[in-house]
């Protein structure tokens, strides 16, 4: 596949993991990827090699502490300015990078905590805020965030962690929001954003969506009732028996309806 070949990607912390995968299938399909970690100079190696075999054409590591926003904004200059060498900047923006450290809270250190936040929350933020003007611009963009479920679920001792990811998916789906007035309004559409949602409970589609079961001590209505039928009148599904079937004792005989 080559439909994103001469398109650069960045990827935070791509050096392993779910990154390193989110840059594999980025490669597969011909995208230059912008290698992005905290890694030494053999995982980085190893990294590059497999992107490289992956079917991207360029491969290229950038450094950058996303704990500080003067090397978020030198990092984004610099993919930027290496995106331009085909005739574009970045292309794509992956927010995958994240932290966490497990302990309660009153064990965790205050700088451990306020890193947690500014890599897992600030730092997409910050990416965003640098590339989406470009991207506007140039008439093309595509911005994934990634979050965990964390951000659904709260889990003992990573209160950083579970606190970042709720404020990540809020404050990315607002991101999401102006982007889409941003697109509406240019003359070109082409800036799409995804904000990946964290794993959390299916809801059946409105095809499946089973009937919900009566509440404990509520009063059933059966078929043919009065109160069935008043229900279901506007859908046309219940006829009231003729009189004639009735008993003298009020109760319904069965009768064909035709």
């Amino acid at each position: 596949m080559t439909e994103l070949n001469r398109r650069t990607a960045l990827v935070t912390g791509s050096v392993s993991g779910i990154g390193l995968a989110v840059a594999r299938a980025l490669a597969e399909a011909g995208a230059r990827i912008a290698l992005h970690g905290l890694a030494g100079e053999m995982e980085i190696r190893e990294a590059r090699e497999a992107l490289r075999a992956a079917g991207s054409p360029q491969v290229e590591f950038f450094g950058g502490d996303l704990r500080h926003p003067a090397q978020i904004e030198a990092l984004v200059a610099a993919v930027e300015a290496w995106g331009r060498e085909v005739g574009s900047g970045i292309d794509i923006l992956v927010n995958n990078a994240g932290i966490q450290h497990t302990a309660s809270l009153a064990e965790m250190p205050a700088e451990t905590w306020d890193a947690i936040l500014a890599v897992n929350l600030s730092a997409a933020f910050h990416t965003m805020r640098l590339a989406l003007p470009a991207m506007a611009a140039r008439g093309y963009g595509r911005v994934v965030n990634i979050a965990s479920v964390h951000g659904l679920v709260a889990s003992v001792d990573k209160a950083p962690l579970c606190r970042g990811q709720a404020r990540a998916g809020r404050a990315l789906q607002g991101g999401r929001t102006r982007i889409r007035r941003r697109r509406c309004a240019a003359t070109r559409a082409g800036l799409r954003s995804i904000a990946s949602p964290p794993a959390g409970p299916r809801r059946p589609s409105s095809s499946r969506r089973s009937t919900p079961p009566p509440r404990r001590g509520a009063a059933t209505a059966t078929p043919g009732s009065p109160r069935s039928c008043r229900r279901n009148s506007r859908a046309g599904g219940c006829r009231t028996p003729p009189r004639s079937a009735r008993s003298p004792a009020g109760s319904v005989r069965p009768s064909p309806i035709t």
